[in-house]
Parts: structure tokens; C-alpha cells; sequence
């Protein structure tokens, strides 16, 4: 069997791009069913454990948000949905995540995919409402994030390189507040995912050259 060279990597990476995500479960009463476009940003640390191996970790910052045609009633009597003003989950989903991919070369770059475990915040900016928004959810759910990434990183030159990278979130957040809906005595409690699609330049901190015995071209 040959011995070739592969190089371990320390990558920095700083990206943004979009999410969408779905409609909410469990007793979040407010179910946004009509899809929004959402900011997505990442800051991401990956290690090369060997050819084709990688661990690392993942700050994803991004909005939670939809539209309903539905209409519902708060515990207040105040009406949210019906029209085109938006249901707002989270202003600013913090979701940092230890993430493990997959590597395999395809031309000068490689092809990436894994899971990604983490524990996230739903922030919220503010108490009251914007003009374009109907419904803000409570400040300050917690819960387990799980999620999927599949991309491609093609390099610039021996330092920098380019990432797209599409994903799946799943955010379950548990609230210490009640629910918006008429008589419910139940904490907050639901699950949301996301899919965000994110372009990030990466700087390659240092590169280390090791000996593999493979039969297959890696980077």
C-alpha cells in the first residue's frame, strides 16, 4: 500500500448568508407556516485530525422567523398573524456547536460533510414590536441544538480559501415563561429547525505535513 503526504490544517473561517427555517412544534402556540428569508452569519474553527477527518467548532448567529396566514390571539386578546407582518422566534439564535465532517478531494479543494452537536440562546432585542412584526416570542430560550453541514472549500492560494456550506439546524428551546395562548399553563416549550446556507472565507493558520498509507487522494 502507498505512503503519501497529507497536510493538517488549522482553518479560521468568518462567513454569511442566509436561513429559512420552519414552522415551530410542540405548544408554541404562534405557528408561522409561510417561510422568510433570514440574515445567517458563522465563525468557525476546524482541525484536520488526518486525510480525511476534521473536527472543530461553529458559532452560527441567525434570525428565527415567519409568516402565517392563521390568525391566533394572545393571552391579551391581541391579534397575531392574518396579514403580512412577521412572527419573530428568536432577533438572535446564538447556536455554538462542536461539529465532526468528512473529508474527500475533489479537484484542488475538498468536499465536506458531517453532525454537529451544541446547546443555544434565543435572543430577543427588544420587548415591543416593530411595524413590520405581529409577534415577538419570549427572550432567553435555551436548548440542545442538532445539525447536519455538507460543503465544499476551494482554496485561493497556500493561506486563504473559499467555503459554501448548506446545513440543517434543529433548535429545541425551553422557556421559563408561559405560553401566548388563552388558558395555557405550560412553559414555553418547542422545536424549530433551520437551514442555512453560508459563504465564509478561511485562513489557514498553520499546516503541518504528515505521512498517511492510503489508497485514495485527500487533502
Amino acid at each position: 500500500m502507498p505512503t503519501f503526504l497529507f497536510s493538517q490544517h488549522l482553518e479560521f473561517g468568518l462567513g454569511g448568508g442566509v436561513s429559512m427555517n420552519g414552522t415551530p412544534t410542540d405548544n408554541m402556540y404562534m405557528k408561522a407556516e409561510r417561510h422568510t428569508v433570514n440574515y445567517a452569519t458563522s465563525l468557525s474553527l476546524h482541525y484536520d485530525l488526518n486525510a480525511y477527518l476534521q473536527i472543530g467548532a461553529d458559532l452560527q448567529i441567525s434570525q428565527l422567523s415567519g409568516k402565517s396566514n392563521n390568525i391566533y390571539y394572545t393571552y391579551w386578546g391581541v391579534k397575531v398573524g392574518g396579514d403580512d407582518r412577521t412572527l419573530v422566534y428568536a432577533k438572535t439564535m446564538i447556536a455554538p456547536c462542536f461539529v465532526v465532517n468528512g473529508k474527500y478531494s475533489i479537484g484542488k479543494g475538498y468536499l465536506f460533510g458531517g453532525v454537529a452537536l451544541g446547546y443555544g440562546v434565543a435572543r430577543q432585542n427588544s420587548k415591543s414590536l416593530s411595524g413590520n412584526e405581529s409577534y415577538r416570542a419570549p427572550d432567553g430560550g435555551k436548548g440542545e441544538i442538532f445539525g447536519l453541514q455538507l460543503g465544499y472549500v476551494a482554496p485561493i492560494n497556500n493561506h486563504f480559501a473559499v467555503s459554501a456550506e448548506a446545513a440543517f439546524r434543529q433548535y429545541h428551546l425551553q422557556y421559563d415563561t408561559h405560553t401566548s395562548s388563552i388558558g395555557e399553563k405550560e412553559n414555553l416549550n418547542y422545536r424549530i429547525n433551520a437551514f442555512p446556507i453560508i459563504i465564509a472565507l478561511r485562513y489557514r493558520i498553520f499546516s503541518q505535513d504528515k505521512e498517511t498509507k492510503t489508497q485514495a487522494k485527500f487533502h
